[in-house]
């Protein structure tokens, strides 16, 4: 301010100094006009140059003011007003803007002075000043912490070093023993080693012989098989030849009344309702044979002696007396075992006759060893006893898997213990058993509305034409 009040004292001796001049010039008279304008023009054209540097000076006080943070003008406004006007304040601000951009990080754009930088600097000395105190009291507390650290290793290193020395003298002792022990059981090993030897030989003897032993053994096995293959064929020939005897005779017919009397009865195991097939007395293989009629024990009556009811027959060829009954269900003296498996439709209707194939069996007095349920369970067991396994249909792949697995397990059973293998359609073909309706017995009680009372016929008397003995 002082620089500028001089500017303009001056300024303003120099105004008065043009007045002194004018009232001079005037007051002698206008020496000379010429002289007087040039004096005038320099007086002016200095007078210029006098407001230009005021000017420029005015500029440099407020642009460094800024600079320092004395001026709240902004930067823009200052460079504005005359930063062209004074070129030199160019590199000023060059070193301005690389002082601020170092040393001003952390103040906004508007805020970069030197006066805010140094206000700044004072802070973050300060606050690093703090944090150097308390980084100091850390370390000292750390040293204190260290030193107390150090202290009790040292003690902990003290007792572990006479604790080693322990361990040592006790490692040594043991050390001493183990070399003992080691003795004894090297010595112990030899002994070992010899004994081993000689249960070696040993050894190589009793599995020379168990070899020996194991080969006759296989030999009994491989010749015990080869028994049990011949008497399987053996059993399958008795089995299949079977077949071809009949188990009875018919003795006497009575078409009439629809009855027949057979030669077997109550000391061949006979009981009601037995069925059978009855075939011509000239046949030869049954098995292979079409029955010509099928007939049903209604009772028995002597020791060899049984009345049966015809179940169906054919008109063109009768039951005639002489002709031969046979049922796979049946033989006399004794009862026949079977095995059931896979879906058995008699009729083709579609549904099971598994019960009636179960009827047919019991009631030939015949026994179901084992029998495998539409749905996969199994229940008794297949035996070498066991007769014949008769079969359903097979299972397919849309079966379920345990209903397959079960039936090939029976199957392999049959296989294994020479079982006979029936299909269900032969069993009740050599039964006799037709599709044709059965013939209705009435029972004893049965009132058909009219007083009828069904009767029995007489059984022909020993000894009389066309009995039995």
């Amino acid at each position: 301010m002082a620089r500028e009040n001089q500017r303009m004292q001056v300024g303003l001796i120099i105004c008065i100094m043009l007045i002194v001049v004018l009232l001079t010039t005037t007051f002698l008279g206008l020496r000379s006009a010429n002289e007087l304008n040039a004096r005038l023009a320099a007086a002016t054209e200095q007078a210029n140059r006098a407001d230009t540097d005021k000017r420029q000076e005015n500029f440099k006080v407020q642009y460094l003011s800024y600079m320092v943070g004395a001026s709240a003008t902004k930067l823009d406004a200052v460079e504005q007003a005359g930063l062209q006007m004074v070129p030199e304040l160019q590199k000023v601000k060059d070193q301005f803007v690389q002082d601020m951009a170092q040393y001003g990080e952390g103040l906004a754009d508007g805020e970069r002075t030197y006066r805010s930088v140094c206000n700044n600097l004072v802070t973050v000395i300060r606050t690093a000043n703090e944090q150097l105190a308390n980084a100091d009291g850390r370390v000292k507390q750390a040293l204190a912490d260290l030193n107390n650290r150090v202290d009790e290793l040292t003690k902990r290193a003290a007792g572990a070093e006479a604790a080693q020395k322990a361990a040592e003298d006790k490692q040594m002792a043991e050390l001493q023993t183990f070399n003992a022990d080691r003795q004894k059981f090297v010595a112990q090993t030899q002994a070992d080693a010899t004994k081993i030897s000689e249960m070696t030989a040993k050894v190589g003897e009793v599995e020379a012989a168990a070899a020996k032993r194991e080969k006759e053994l296989q030999q009994k096995i491989d010749e015990q098989d080869n028994r049990i293959v011949k008497l399987t064929d053996e059993l399958n020939n008795v089995r299949q030849e079977s077949f071809e005897v009949p188990d009875g005779r018919i003795v006497t017919v009575n078409q009439n009344e629809g009855y027949v009397w057979i030669n077997v009865g109550r000391l061949d195991g006979l009981r009601a309702p037995a069925a059978f097939g009855v075939y011509e007395q000239s046949t030869n293989a049954i098995r292979f044979s079409k029955p010509k009629a099928r007939i049903e024990v209604t009772r028995v009556l002597d020791d060899h002696l049984a009345e049966a009811r015809i179940v169906n027959d054919q008109v063109k060829n009768p039951i005639v007396r002489g002709d031969l009954i046979y049922s796979p269900a049946w033989t006399a003296g004794m009862q026949v075992r079977f095995a059931l498996a896979g879906f058995m439709d008699a009729d083709g209707d579609g549904n099971s006759d598994r019960e009636l194939v179960r009827n047919l069996i019991h009631g030939s007095n015949g026994k179901i060893d084992a029998e495998m349920q539409d749905d996969g369970k199994v229940t008794g067991t297949l035996e070498v006893g066991t007769r014949f396994l008769v079969l359903g249909d097979r299972p397919t792949d849309r079966d379920n898997p345990e209903v397959q697995k079960q039936f090939s397990a029976l199957m392999d059973d049959a296989q294994r213990y020479g079982v006979e293998i029936l299909k269900v359609g032969d069993l009740l073909n050599l039964m006799g058993w037709k599709l044709e309706a059965r013939t209705v017995q009435l029972n004893e009680g049965t009132d058909t509305g009219d007083g009828f009372r069904p009767r029995t016929p007489e059984a022909p008397k020993r000894g009389t034409g066309g009995g039995a003995y």
